[in-house]
């Protein structure tokens, strides 16, 4: 019996990659796209472009509410569409050179990173003569004037909830001004954000946001955070330079195991602990105060084309101050049990050099993290390795030498695809101030078989020396879904997420899917420790080209737990899959 359906499965997976070779590049919302704009400019796709002179851009922006979307097209007066000046300086395809399909590609890549965009489409087109070419240039914007919404409910009851009041195109030239707006369980905070792709029409880029965190129940200042980035980045693979300064900061009260409260602004007292090692049984609330910043400048020199090799150095400063709450009236052994529990102060001022080796080579898929668009990822080898010295007589908490390596590889799979990596942190100090740690992960994606996709992602986090002492929490929306948020913390983890994902149904012109999913999973101090938590559940995902290319995830999660502590059922609402491609970077502010 288990034969014969064994077989039948592999035959149905064969039929439907052998469909798959014949299958359009482009899902129906796009072809019905790239349908519109030829009409518009009454032009006819080049069926052979290689080699041919380009003679010019066509930009066909779509807006937000057309014909054929369930909307009024009034309330496209509402909203700024990307100016075809703006469009057209990405395109790295210049006039006068000759056709080149990889520097398309790439130019679709940098288009898709924009968030104001959804479709990206630049398909050649016949020109003047035989011997022409025009690049056409199809983009659909998403809504700008916006207040970007995302909320969490677990349990029928708001946990979370983040607003952005945002102009996010602002004259149209993908300038982005907001204001940002969250509320969580014991806190809620305010800011504002600005970021400008292209200063002044060059390609140097800027970037700052900040924030105030207030107490819900005193409405006193909590603490704030912030960051601030200006440099230009590597925008192409033939860009040979690339510079950044940036700073980070984060100033407050931190809970590590949430809070007694269930939903939005409902109680400001971090869960209690009890300590194992004492006699008597303490009910301290599990939090400290936190006081961060890190700045970093670089620079980097990117040699190659199809094998990258991009070598920066620059220099790096942080800070990070760790504060318990008063515990004089506790015993000793409770004042170091707790200690033990928060991650070490220290401080480092130090120079790096660093060697990002990787391929110029990607995949096109469709129906995997977003529905019925696009979507590009890196193949072949991925890889990372930086040192960076530090000494106590330049201000360091300690004399160290950091280096930090990781790899990577993926390969296609039809169009799915395996990646799998692993990470390496050594900071070398004296033996009781030394920090190790290694990471190995991996995710398999499945072709698209008749019935969607098989996503399977995991990776496991061992900390082998552990002088500073992060943490990493697990559970809630994500990784560990059918347990409250922040349930389990520690300095090591192991995780598991499996996924079936349908195929997407285009509803008017919505795209619609489903998702069913196991999770499992642990964060602890030593491995003898580990005890895995389960949960199953399933749910529904949106895709929106009107308003952005990520999904809406509707997720309901039960344990496989039910006795575990933080085990709950749980209904959750809010944007994003709920884990993303792993993708590997460095461990500076800046990659």
């Amino acid at each position: 019996m288990w034969f014969s359906r064994v077989a039948a499965f592999l035959v149905a997976c064969s039929v439907s990659v052998a469909a798959l070779a014949a299958s359009p590049a482009l899902s129906p919302y796009e072809k019905e796209s790239l349908r519109l704009a030829l009409e518009e400019v009454d032009g006819h796709v080049d069926s052979a472009p290689s080699g041919k002179w380009v003679e010019g851009t066509v930009v066909v922006s779509m807006d937000v509410v057309q014909d054929r979307d369930p909307a009024p097209n009034f309330l496209n007066w509402f909203h700024a569409t990307s100016r075809s000046d703006v469009i057209e300086d990405e395109v790295l395809l210049r006039r006068g050179q000759r056709y080149d399909q990889a520097l398309v590609d790439e130019s679709e890549r940098n288009l898709r990173a924009r968030e104001q965009l959804s479709v990206v489409l630049i398909v050649p087109i016949e020109g003047s003569a035989k011997d022409r070419v025009k690049l056409l240039v199809v983009t659909k914007d998403v809504w700008s004037l916006r207040v970007n919404y995302e909320p969490i409910f677990v349990n029928n009851k708001l946990e979370y909830i983040a607003l952005q009041p945002s102009e996010e195109n602002l004259f149209g030239r993908h300038k982005i001004l907001n204001a940002n707006v969250t509320v969580s369980r014991a806190t809620y905070s305010l800011g504002l954000g600005f970021t400008d792709p292209r200063v002044g029409g060059s390609r140097l880029q800027a970037a700052g946001q900040a924030s105030l965190i207030f107490n819900c129940r005193t409405n006193d200042v909590e603490g704030s955070t912030g960051a601030f980035s200006y440099g230009k980045p590597l925008y192409s693979t033939q860009t040979k330079w690339s510079w950044v300064a940036a700073a980070t900061w984060a100033e407050g009260i931190v809970r590590p195991a949430g809070t007694l409260g269930q939903s939005v602004c409902s109680d400001d007292r971090a869960l209690p602990i009890d300590f194992a090692a004492t006699p008597r049984v303490e009910s301290i609330p599990y939090q400290f105060h936190q006081d961060a910043i890190q700045s970093q400048i670089s620079a980097t020199r990117s040699f190659g084309l199809a094998m990258k090799n991009d070598i920066s150095f620059g220099l790096e400063a942080s800070r990070a101050i760790y504060e318990p709450p008063d515990l004089s009236g506790q015993p000793l052994l409770v004042q170091r049990e707790f200690a033990s529990l928060l991650p070490v102060s220290d401080r480092r001022l130090d120079p790096f050099v660093q060697l990002h080796a990787y391929e110029n080579r990607f995949i096109r898929v469709l129906d995997l993290e977003t529905l019925g668009l696009q979507e590009d990822y890196r193949l072949g080898h991925d890889v990372w390795v930086r040192a960076y010295p530090a000494a106590q007589s330049l201000g360091s908490t300690r004399n160290q030498l950091g280096v930090y390596s990781a790899a990577g590889y993926t390969i296609p799979v039809w169009d799915g695809l395996a990646r799998a990596y692993a990470t390496s942190s050594i900071q070398i100090s004296r033996p009781d101030q030394s920090d190790a740690a290694v990471s190995v992960g991996t995710r398999l994606v499945t072709p698209r078989l008749p019935f969607g996709r098989v996503v399977f992602d995991g990776f496991i986090l061992d900390r082998y020396e552990n002088y500073l002492n992060p943490l990493q929490s697990l559970g809630g929306t994500t990784r560990l879904r059918g347990y409250r948020a922040s349930a389990f913390v520690g300095p090591d983890l192991v995780i598991g997420n499996i996924e079936i994902r349908s195929r997407p149904v285009q509803i008017l012109t919505v795209q619609v899917g489903a998702a069913a999913f196991f999770d499992f999973g642990d964060a602890f101090r030593q491995f003898s420790q580990m005890s895995l938590k389960r949960g199953i559940g399933g749910g529904l995902r949106f895709a929106f080209p009107q308003i952005q290319r990520s999904v809406l995830r509707v997720d309901f999660g039960i344990p496989l737990d039910p006795r575990v502590a933080g085990a709950e059922r749980s209904l959750v609402v809010e944007f994003e899959q709920a884990f993303d491609m792993p993708v590997l970077t460095s461990p500076g502010l800046v990659p």
